[in-house]
């Protein structure tokens, strides 16, 4: 899927959010062959965000991440899955890549936490 179809599908306005993110993935649940790493987030949204790192990872992986945000002293804790992914390329460091993650706001995750900075970000963006 292309960059273009990928944001056809969005529902929700994204806004540019410049943040930490760490990650970690599990392939088919076993935990020996876990991946993990750090990057960048792009931007956010109520169901999704998108962020760069230098790890591919593949689409269809479910992900834990830990987002930070600068006000709070913890890292929002979130699951999601891993919608498209597209290489970015080198600039005078390792390749990068950019991927779009669809958020499954569970009960493991600061669902409450993660919507009132969306919403505040959303409202500084908008006035």
């Amino acid at each position: 899927m292309g960059w273009e179809e990928a944001a056809d599908k969005r529902r929700q306005t994204r806004i540019g959010v410049r943040t930490d993110v760490r990650f970690r993935v599990e392939d088919a649940g076993e935990k020996s062959n876990e991946k993990g790493g750090s990057g960048r987030t792009r931007n956010v949204s109520f169901d999704g965000l998108s962020f760069t790192s230098d790890i591919e990872l593949q689409p269809s992986s479910n992900l834990e991440l830990a987002f930070h945000v600068p006000s709070e002293g913890r890292p929002l804790r979130l699951v999601g899955e891993i919608m498209w992914c597209r290489p970015l390329g080198k600039e005078d460091g390792p390749e990068m890549f950019h991927f779009g993650v669809k958020l499954s706001l569970t009960e493991k995750t600061d669902e409450c936490r993660f919507t009132g900075y969306v919403c505040e970000r959303m409202a500084r963006h908008f006035s």
